[in-house]
């Protein structure tokens, strides 16, 4: 029953670290041509929980927790592979209107290839 448990637990470290490493690896390859069909721009979010818990020791207290997100600029392109959702940055972003053609890239895996989404530049 041990065994069997530190078996999976070794098996799932491995995993994770090898989709750590794909990404860390990763690099952008050219993957077309689109045309912006809409902007979007999602502001940092900030996001507070506080509860109320037992601490180790057998007391008790409050516990916060926060979460949050950077601010995201995302295009809605045109191609001929479909409709894509690609991130930018803020100069290309504030740049850009509806029509104009940008070139696309994925972010692909170093080690399993992994896509990890993609980028307008």
């Amino acid at each position: 029953m041990i065994r069997t448990l530190i078996g999976i637990v070794i098996f799932l470290m491995v995993g994770l670290i090898i989709l750590i490493s794909d990404n860390i690896f990763s690099h952008n390859e050219y993957y077309c041509d689109g045309t912006v069909i809409k902007t979007n721009y999602q502001p940092a979010q900030i996001q507070t929980g506080v509860g109320y818990g037992n601490t180790s020791n057998g007391g008790s207290g409050v516990v916060v927790t926060t979460s949050s997100s950077p601010d995201e600029y995302i295009l809605f392109l045109s191609t001929n592979k479909g409709t894509i959702k690609a991130q930018t940055n803020m100069d290309n972003y504030l740049k850009l209107k509806k029509g104009n053609e940008i070139k696309i890239y994925i972010e692909r895996g170093g080690i399993i290839g992994i896509n990890w989404g993609f980028f307008a530049y």
